[in-house]
Order: C-alpha cells, then structure tokens, then sequence
C-alpha cells in the first residue's frame, strides 16, 4: 500500500486505492499544484526482459491510442525507485460493470444502450485503426463519465499489436473468444481483431441484459455456450433481446473469426436496432 506516497517531484500524491489487476495497483491521486483529481496505475519495475517489453509495450501502446475521447488520457509516465507510475485522467463514477451490478443504469433504455456501445465502438475501432487490439475488453475495463452516459476505454495492460497472436488465454474467461481461450481449439494463431469482436459480443448482452451469455466460450467447460453451438437460437431462450438483437449476435458469436462483422457494420445494424430487449 503506497498511499501517502508523494511522485512527480513531490507534486502528485497517492491517496486511496481504486482498483487492482494482474499487473498493477491503480489510486487515486491528486496534483498538489492544481487539486487536479488522477487515476495513477503503479507496477513493480520489471526483473526479466520478458516482462520489461510488456511493461514498455503497455506505456507505449496506450500513449499511441491516448487523445481520442473514448479512450482514457495517458497523461505522463513517471520512474520511481523500484515502481513504475501511469498517470491518467480519473473518472469518479467507476466503471461500466459497477454501473450494471450496482446502479442498472442501461437495461430497458435503448437510446442510452445505443448511444453508449456505439462510444465503445468508436473507441476500440480508433484502436483498431492504429493497429492495436485491446485483448481484455470487459466492463472492468471501460470507465464511466456524466452519469454513465459517456464511457471511455481503459487498462491496456494485455494491448497488442500484433493482428496474430499465439498467446492464449489473455483477459478474463467470459469474455475471450474460444480461439483465444485455446482450451477446446488447436493452439494455433488467431486474429486479436476478431477477438476483440467476440468480446464486444458479450459486452452488448452485459449492457442490454445485465448478465452474461455463458462463464466460458469452451464447450468442455460450460453447457450454456455448448448448447450454443448446436442452437445459435437459445440466446433468445435465456435472454430477453429482441430479434433484431439476436441476428446481431448470431452474426457477432460464429466461431470462424473470419465471417464476424467488422465494427462498422455492427454500428450500423446498432443503428438500425430499435429495441434490443422485451
């Protein structure tokens, strides 16, 4: 626990804790010379080179994506003593899956739903357009503003720039593509891209249901997303989404990444959508 500690030549100061993950400890923190309010992720300075690379991988990526508006401001990167610091622009509402869970700000709206994942879209499609791909895509990772009207993304600690990827098992399980999850498929190369689509899948469902469609896209593991693959129909079983929302998945959850909709043809079936529940 390094609240108290002071960075930045003793102008930026820890406060509190507000988040955690695999690779860092995210606080609050506040500028001495301005009480400006800052999200600061710290991390332990790598020992190997393996884990150097990711750690530079992470600053540099999020810097490249930093300036659109739905992405959170990387605003500098500061060595000290053993840790390293990423100072970006904190959000006090928390995050999108606190908003679910805790405040069921979207279920039952369509304009907010519609006007809050085309937000994510654009931002993940901007990071797509320079070439990067996110690979944990989940509402822990996109952060709320205007009480949960504007959401930014967040937390490129698993980011990529490679369109291939043979690291499986990258991000959290109810989210990741069965390729990338690896565990019921050939450990071969996939597209980071076409994952990320997968996960913006289940995001939609988080949002327009506040549940799940299954734990785990591995039909070993899970009988939901088994059953899923025999009857791509059964989404309209478990959940309540319209029939317009239930092509859109169908289209989205194919399991040849290469036959997922690209993100500007989900914005504009998103568009032509209605309603997405009943």
């Amino acid at each position: 626990d390094l609240c108290g500690l002071w960075i930045d030549s003793d102008n930026i100061g820890l406060c509190e804790i507000i988040g955690s993950g695999t690779t860092g400890v995210v606080y609050k923190a506040v500028d001495r010379r301005s009480y400006h309010l800052y999200a600061v992720k710290c991390m332990l300075k790598a020992r190997t080179p393996a884990t150097r690379i990711h750690q530079a991988r992470e600053v540099l990526l999020h810097q490249r994506v930093s300036g659109h508006a739905g992405v959170v401001s990387l605003r500098r990167f500061i060595e000290f003593g053993p840790f390293l610091f990423i100072v970006m622009d904190y959000y006090p509402e928390g995050d999108l899956h606190t908003a679910l869970v805790k405040r069921n700000r979207y279920r039952g709206n369509p304009r907010l739903i519609k006007r809050v994942f085309l937000q994510i879209l654009d931002a993940v499609g901007h990071c797509h357009k320079l070439g990067i791909f996110h690979r944990d895509l989940k509402p822990e990772n996109i952060l709320c503003n205007a009480n949960g009207t504007e959401l930014v993304l967040a937390d490129f600690g698993l980011a990529t720039h490679d369109v291939m990827s043979i690291e499986h098992g990258c991000g959290s399980a109810h989210y990741m593509s069965p390729e990338a999850l690896g565990a019921a498929f050939k450990r071969v190369a996939y597209s980071t891209q076409h994952s990320d689509i997968w996960s913006l899948g289940v995001i939609l469902i988080n949002i327009s249901c506040g549940r799940n469609p299954w734990m785990s896209s591995c039909p070993r593991e899970d009988a939901g997303f088994r059953r899923f693959l025999r009857e791509p129909d059964m989404l309209r079983e478990i959940l309540p989404i319209t029939e317009d929302m239930n092509r859109l998945l169908k289209q989205i959850f194919v399991i040849n990444p290469r036959q997922r909709p690209s993100i500007p043809q989900i914005k504009k079936a998103i568009l032509r959508i209605s309603s997405f529940t009943i």
